[in-house]
């Protein structure tokens, strides 16, 4: 019973969209057959990473905080090489930075760009998640499925000199229309809780108007 109501809060924790009060949430529990009292909710509420207070005992989640945001980065030469982007810590804190990347949905005009794994400097890939802190960064690189066959237990948490790290196939914009190193890759977040991201590929114009060009 606590199992299946803690997979309820969760739920109404991370996919709710609007903000809400402590009634909110305890009145939607009970419509989900869990009753809570205004302790239970409170507590649930003061617990739980992806809820911010706001103001006059209203809260709101990350997922209305984000959903729909846009935000964007530029391509790194390593990237472009591999003709592919890594999220990293770049996403931050648009999205769960708990859930890891190869999960992430990547959309461009309706449809799915597929994931890519490609080799980068340890330099590069530190880089890359350094928001995640020094204690942090090592691990969640080495969590990265393409990493499975790397034990950073066996080298006191040491990364190779070369990482394998899985990312957003950008084969189809580099190859066909001509995305270059240094150009910005736009993003919105469609979907917080599930983690699904739209891409906007945006191509410098190489005149001298200094336009961006929106391509994909």
């Amino acid at each position: 019973m606590q199992f299946s109501e803690d997979l309820a809060v969760d739920d109404f924790l991370r996919s709710r969209k609007t903000p809400f009060t402590l009634k909110d949430f305890t009145r939607e529990m009970g419509l989900k057959g869990f009753n809570l009292s205004q302790r239970e909710g409170e507590i649930y509420i003061a617990d739980s990473p992806y809820v911010s207070w706001i103001e006059d005992g209203k809260f709101i989640t990350r997922a209305a905080a984000f959903t729909g945001k846009f935000f964007s980065f530029t391509l790194t030469a390593e990237e472009f090489k591999n003709k592919m982007f890594v999220p990293g810590s770049r996403f931050m804190p648009f999205v769960d930075e708990m859930q890891n990347p190869a999960s992430w949905t990547f959309i461009c005009g309706g449809k799915i760009v597929p994931h890519k794994v490609g080799e980068f400097r340890k330099e590069t890939a530190l880089d890359l998640n350094i928001l995640y802190g020094e204690e942090y960064e090592v691990q969640y690189i080495a969590a990265d499925p393409a990493m499975s066959d790397y034990n950073i237990a066996d080298t006191e948490f040491e990364l190779p000199s070369i990482v394998k790290i899985t990312g957003c196939d950008l084969s189809q914009f580099i190859d066909g229309d001509g995305l270059k190193a240094g150009d910005r890759i736009v993003c919105r977040v469609l979907d917080w809780d599930k983690g699904e991201i739209e891409i906007f590929p945006q191509q410098r114009s190489r005149d001298q108007s200094g336009a961006i060009v929106q391509i994909g």
